[in-house]
């Protein structure tokens, strides 16, 4: 039975990724989980990676998000599942040779007990980003992310309702923007990700407060609906870590 399950649900995840093939961006997601005592050390080394791909040109870079219970994501596009395989750090690898980079990574490794991967979809038809489907907005480097969690069955009515949403952002112009990721490989649950970005938790709450009067009502109902649907919420807080990543020059 449990084999049947994991069955359905990797057969779900992959109706969605044709689904919104045309209008989604996928990511990979790296998540080191980081000893709250090791963080300093930790991030020495990720400046030194980062600074390290900048300046061999390494062809595929990253964005560090970092949540409050430290938790370093760095988040990747994903242009084909082939470039599960390829190595981000080859060039580095090539100049630096094989004992002097793996020395790096044994060092990473005694900064948390445990790392993982996994796969994001930014779905943009479903996102709220008038000024742009952009993931890093000048002087908005805070996060809040909300994640509601859903049963497969549901997911029809999580997307019509996710759609339901940006219709009434639209409508009522909200300056209350945020992105729509669906979970992808890697996850052992389906979730759907809302992320708002903000300067800070202060003006966070002051653009809740004023979306959530502009939208009244309508929004209070969709919100109910949406919780039939759901069997956990999670909320993420954090900051991106510009310092931390590593963007390529096009």
């Amino acid at each position: 039975m449990k084999n049947t399950i994991q069955l359905i649900q990797l057969f779900f995840l992959f109706s969605l990724s044709i689904t919104f093939a045309q209008n989604s961006q996928r990511y990979r997601v790296h998540v080191d989980n980081v000893i709250p005592s090791k963080v300093n050390d930790y991030e020495v080394l990720a400046k030194k990676l980062a600074d390290l791909a900048a300046e061999n040109k390494e062809e595929k870079g990253w964005n560090m998000f970092v949540t409050d219970d430290h938790k370093y994501h760095a988040i990747s596009p994903l242009n084909s599942m082939s470039e599960l395989s390829l190595n981000p750090y080859a060039n580095t690898l090539e100049k630096m040779g094989g004992d002097a980079f793996i020395k790096i990574f044994e060092k990473f490794d005694e900064c948390y007990p445990s790392h993982g991967d996994y796969l994001l979809n930014l779905i943009t038809t479903l996102s709220h980003m008038p000024v742009g489907m952009t993931n890093l907005i000048d002087g908005k480097d805070y996060r809040v992310n909300y994640l509601y969690y859903y049963e497969p069955k549901h997911s029809d009515k999580i997307l019509e309702l996710a759609e339901s949403f940006k219709k009434l952002y639209e409508s009522k112009g909200s300056k209350l923007h945020y992105r729509v990721y669906l979970s992808g490989f890697g996850n052992s649950e389906s979730y759907l990700l809302v992320s708002f970005a903000s300067e800070n938790a202060e003006d966070f709450k002051k653009l809740v407060e004023n979306s959530n009067k502009l939208l009244g009502e309508e929004r209070i109902k969709l919100n109910d609906e949406l919780e039939k649907y759901t069997f956990k919420i999670e909320t993420r807080r954090g900051t991106m870590r510009r310092d931390l990543s590593y963007i390529p020059n096009k």
